[in-house]
């Protein structure tokens, strides 16, 4: 009775308060701008034809990597597990004159990295214990498996000894033989999406649904093991904020004390704001193959993730149920990306960046300090939150146009390194601020003009394209926070926006529950629940970022509180 009583509950808060209505937010339509106009799709041929098209054109992106083309390509294969991969992992390579320096430096970091963890390896072996506990934690009606061998099942599974014992024999031995089942070369792509209405087809958020013993492979191998052995060898870097104890709250506060260093000491302070695109699904194989190895992993292990993917075939599953007709790699090539949906994806994405970061901090790029006291020195690249990249430039020795310097190169750097494993940075998603400061006769001060220069970003094909230089006035959003380099909060308190929008203020989230909480026609007791778990969530995450006083944030639930109140009982 409590959990029908609880499932009621939340269902009517679903309906009241979610953006869709608790209704699906499956696609039956989408928006693909061509020829510089927006055309629409409602059929359900034309709707899986389109997004065929998209996916198959994103899933290939990564081809633009240095490392699936010339001599490189060949020596290396798709995943890396040729001879000269095993040279690469023990520091005997030596790069071929057609290789860019960066490529170099990157591959000797592999290597690096690899002769640092040499004596440690992820266990292949999965017990019966593990897929006990394992199936435990997941929720029976998550989606998985177009094979329709689903969660619940291996639930059941899991409650008896024998069948926990074979299908942990069974995992062992797929990680030790390098052969995966070939129902894991079929997923099925759920379309969702991210903001109520929008459908553009390049806005949607595709999920691929792996086969769910496939998935627990991916999560306890690379998401768990690989992880875990990473952390015992101390080889996450300081910059990365998507890690265990930590979110992008932390991020947004290291970068909140910089600025607020910069202006107090008047020292010039460079932030670039350097998104990577589509993170997940612009991952070369043989890129992450070679990572993946260098942090302990098997080969064998390693082909059974990447080559169920190479050669998958991707059904659809629409508003209009699931499709017919999939989408595989064209003839003689394959499926590239690590693929959203996937347990081992922002692992995989944290050590690939921790590779990045480490060569990126070799150039001499950061911000550096000298502590006052113990005069020892200290500095940080920036701040990473899985493809959220903010890169800081501040050195006190440095006049303003060195500073500049500095700005353009650590870009440059920063966005070629990128494209080593297949990415590319964003132009119209990346921004940058060069903060700078002059005295007045009456000896106030303010900030300078936004210098009249171009900062670019490397494209992968090797040309460069502009991105904008902001005020330090400028607020944007970055890791869920808006806040502008000047300290000034009053977009993230009170700026405008409406309910499809993908980020809300405080006060618009707020007024936008008030809303709905009227028309909902709620008991106090579900009103109460949402408050305090829908509401109050949401409003409080940044909160200790902001350097906004005490009276201002009072001010902005004051309101708020004293309209609902009268709802809430």
């Amino acid at each position: 009775m409590t959990r029908e009583e609880s499932s009621s509950m939340w269902s009517s808060l679903s309906y009241t308060f979610n953006d869709n209505g608790g209704r699906s937010n499956a696609v039956t339509r989408v928006e693909r701008v061509e020829n510089g106009v927006t055309v629409e799709y409602t059929e359900q041929t034309e709707v899986e034809r389109v997004v065929r098209e998209m996916t198959q054109n994103r899933f290939t992106l990564a081809d633009s990597s240095p490392l699936c083309s010339g001599l490189l390509g060949e020596q290396l294969g798709y995943l890396a597990n040729t001879e000269v991969a095993e040279q690469i992992l023990t520091g005997k390579f030596i790069a071929p004159e057609e290789a860019s320096n960066a490529t170099v430096l990157v591959l000797e970091e592999i290597g690096r990295i690899a002769g640092v963890m040499k004596e440690g390896k992820v266990s292949l072996s999965v017990s019966p214990e593990e897929f006990t506990q394992y199936w435990k934690k997941m929720k029976e009606r998550t989606s998985s498996s177009y094979s329709k061998a689903h969660f619940g099942h291996y639930k059941a599974a899991a409650m008896y000894k024998q069948y926990a014992q074979f299908f942990a024999a069974k995992l062992s031995l797929i990680a030790q033989s390098g052969t995966p089942p070939s129902r894991w070369g079929i997923g099925m792509t759920v379309l969702l999406e991210k903001i109520a209405g929008l459908a553009l087809v390049n806005k949607l958020r595709a999920i691929l649904l792996f086969e769910a013993d496939s998935n627990m492979f991916n999560r306890l191998i690379f998401g768990d093991r690989m992880m875990e052995l990473a952390r015992e060898y101390d080889m996450i870097p300081q910059e990365q904020y998507a890690e265990k104890q930590s979110d992008g709250q932390d991020g947004t506060f290291v970068k909140r004390l910089l600025t607020d260093l910069s202006r107090q000491m008047k020292i010039p302070l460079g932030i670039v704001s350097a998104d990577a695109e589509t993170c997940y699904d612009r991952i070369a194989h043989v890129f992450a193959s070679l990572v993946f190895q260098a942090f302990g992993v098997f080969i064998t292990a390693v082909m059974v993730m990447l080559g169920s993917i190479q050669h998958m075939k991707f059904y659809l599953r629409t508003g209009f149920g699931e499709s017919k007709e999939y989408m595989t790699a064209l003839l003689g090539m394959i499926i590239q990306g690590l693929c959203q949906g996937n347990a081992a994806a922002p692992a995989g994405w944290s050590l690939i960046s921790a590779v990045l970061i480490n060569v990126y901090k070799s150039f001499g790029h950061g911000a550096h300090f000298t502590t006052p006291i113990s005069r020892k020195d200290y500095s940080t690249a920036g701040v990473l939150y899985v493809d959220d990249v903010d890169l800081f430039s501040m050195n006190s020795t440095l006049v303003t146009e060195e500073l500049w310097e500095e700005v353009v190169d650590s870009t440059a750097s920063w966005t070629e390194l990128l494209t080593i494993p297949g990415g590319s940075g964003k132009a119209d998603k990346c921004f940058g601020y060069f903060i700078d400061y002059e005295w007045l006769e009456d000896g106030s001060w303010r900030y300078t003009q936004v210098p009249d220069k171009t900062l670019n970003i490397v494209l992968p094909d090797g040309s460069v394209e502009g991105i904008a230089l902001l005020p330090a006035s400028a607020a944007r959003v970055t890791l869920g926070v808006s806040a502008a380099p000047d300290g000034r909060d009053t977009q993230h308190l009170h700026g405008e926006g409406k309910a499809r929008d993908k980020w809300k203020s405080i006060a618009t989230r707020a007024s936008l529950w008030a809303t709905r909480l009227k028309n909902g026609h709620l008991p106090p007791k579900f009103a109460w629940v949402s408050y305090r778990l829908q509401l109050w969530s949401s409003l409080r995450y940044g909160l200790g970022t902001l350097a906004a006083p005490l009276s201002d944030l009072g001010e902005v639930t004051k309101n708020f509180a004293y309209n609902v109140m009268s709802y809430l009982g």
